[in-house]
């Protein structure tokens, strides 16, 4: 029972995510917003991947299917660690921000 309340408060932080990725997409653009970088682009890609990711993992909880579980809970790890990187260069530009590339 545990693990599935973890799983759906995994969930509620993709969600908490995507939402700060729509913001990001929404607001980080240039005047007008005529052409936006493909890094705010993607990143909103990326966290909706996330999210889509989170949620089979939940499922997979829910199913006992644990090593397909653990497997999913790597894969949004490392989604979302890109996703972090990638907005982190959409908000401040490759090699300006704290990530240092």
């Amino acid at each position: 029972m545990i693990r599935v309340i973890g799983s759906a408060a995994a969930v509620v932080g993709a969600l908490v995510a995507v939402f700060f990725a729509l913001l990001a997409s929404a607001y980080l653009c240039d005047e007008n917003c005529s052409s936006r970088s493909w890094e705010i682009s993607a990143q909103l890609w990326i966290a909706i991947a996330g999210l889509l990711i989170t949620a089979g993992m939940t499922y997979f909880v829910t199913q006992e299917r644990n090593a397909e579980a653990k497997g999913a809970l790597v894969i949004a790890v490392v989604v979302f660690a890109i996703w972090a990187v990638v907005l982190d260069a959409a908000t401040h530009g490759w090699g300006h921000g704290p990530v240092p590339f």
